[in-house]
Order: C-alpha cells, then structure tokens, then sequence
C-alpha cells in the first residue's frame, strides 16, 4: 500500500481536516492490512461506512467508521470490561499479560498450532486432560471435564458457587460475581488467575515432561500461587501464614 507509513500515523490523529489527508485514498484490503490481528474489529460492518461518492475509503472517513464500529459494539465493551479486571488485579506482571493473552486467545493452544500448520496429525489436537476433545484455551480452561472438576474445588475451597461456561471471558465474569462481595476489588480475579496459570503449567508439564494428570496438584499449585501473589507488598505475619490461608482465604483478600 502505497504511503503505508503515513497512512497509520494519520490514522491515529483525531481530526479528519489534516492538512494533505484527502490525498490518500484506501480500499477496504487496505484497511484491513492496516488492522490486521484485531480480532473486535468487524470489518463486514464498516462495508457501508465513511464511503466517499466514487465508493472508495479515504483515511479520514475510514478513521470515522471504526471508532464508531469500536464504540458500538457490545462485543468490545464486554471485552474491555474483562481486561480492564485482569489489569487491576494485583499479580505480577507476567500474570497480567498471560492472562491477556489468554482471554484474546492469544496463547499457543493445540488448536491454534494446527491453524498455523505446525500440528498437522488429528491425533495430536486432543486435549491432554481429558482426550476427548480438540484443545482450544476456551476447553483447556473452562469447557474441559477436568478443569471444571478442579475449578468446583477451588470454589469449594473459597466458599463460592461459579457457574459452568465454555467461554474463558464468560467464566472469568462469573467468577468475579461470585466473589466480588467478599473480597477486595484489586483481588477478585486473583485466585482465577492463578487456577488459569496453573491449568497452563499442568498442561504443558503433561506435554514437555511426560507429566500425569493430577487434578489434586493443579488445585494445590492455584492455592501456592495465589498465597504468594496475595503476600506481595503485604507486611502481616498472619497473611503469611500458609496454614491459615489454606483453610481461611477469603478473609485474606481484604487487603
């Protein structure tokens, strides 16, 4: 695309009026070039948007039909309000981005390889937990028979109730309700956090070092993370106290 540089940079600009704006004129692919990756972003419906009369897209009117698009979709605002959660939440930063990640299905899933042909055998998409279904993170995570025994456990364990999902963004807002009235706000999705992350240890445990699956494990290694990260900046010789945590860990999430 001829001036592609330009064009993106003009893009980010607010105001349509920009001095040499109207001298570049886009098509559709163009724009499409231009946000490639963005998975929110329909571009079916900008079709009849920020056209000009001869039916091409110029930056200005293209910039215009996508932050209307953005804005009004409810798909977007439900997805912002699930980032927006993991970014609060008080874990390190490697746990934000993975948990990023893993709401964009963005992390390498069996499911995701085999679209980039880097897992070609059927045989090799099944989900190792249960090997019954193709691992996409949505099954991993939520949907998959044994990562909802051991997220039945972890809410037996906090004292909760969480519905089923097969969605990990649904998942994630039905275990923040759960929780929400019991907790401090920047510690709500900690525990989910750190079940998602060790859900992805286990699995990849499973997969690089001929690992089994042990239910009891993942649970054991959410309640060790989630004390660990609960501690960071916290100076209180009960908060440390694993034993009590172990049996009493809404109370410790006040903080």
């Amino acid at each position: 695309m001829r001036h592609k540089d330009e064009l993106f940079t003009l893009a980010l600009q607010h105001d349509p009026y920009i001095e040499g704006l109207e001298e570049f004129i886009v098509h559709p692919k163009d724009i499409n070039d231009l946000i490639v990756g963005y998975k929110w972003l329909d571009l079916g419906l900008i079709q009849d948007c920020g056209t000009e009369g001869d039916g091409v897209y110029t930056v200005a009117s293209s910039y215009e039909a996508c932050v209307k698009v953005l804005v009004e979709s409810s798909d977007l605002q439900l997805d912002m309000a699930a980032m927006n959660l993991i970014w609060e939440t008080f874990v390190p930063s490697k746990i934000h981005v993975f948990g990023w990640r893993a709401l964009r299905n963005r992390l390498p899933s069996r499911e995701q390889l085999a679209a980039r042909g880097i897992i070609t055998e059927e045989s090799d998409m099944v989900c190792v937990f249960c090997f019954n279904d193709i691992e996409s993170l949505n099954h991993l995570f939520v949907g998959c028979c044994e990562a909802r025994n051991v997220w039945q456990k972890i809410a037996s364990w906090l004292g909760i109730e969480v519905g089923n999902a097969d969605d990990v963004v649904e998942h994630m807002f039905y275990f923040e309700e759960s929780i929400k009235g019991l907790v401090s706000k920047r510690k709500r999705l900690l525990v989910w956090l750190a079940a998602v992350w060790a859900l992805w240890w286990m699995r990849n445990e499973i997969i690089f070092n001929e690992q089994e699956y042990h239910e009891d494990e993942v649970v054991h290694k959410t309640i060790s993370l989630a004390w660990l990260w609960n501690m960071i900046g916290v100076k209180s010789d009960t908060v440390s106290n694993f034993y009590l945590w172990s049996y009493c860990p809404v109370q410790f999430l006040n903080g």
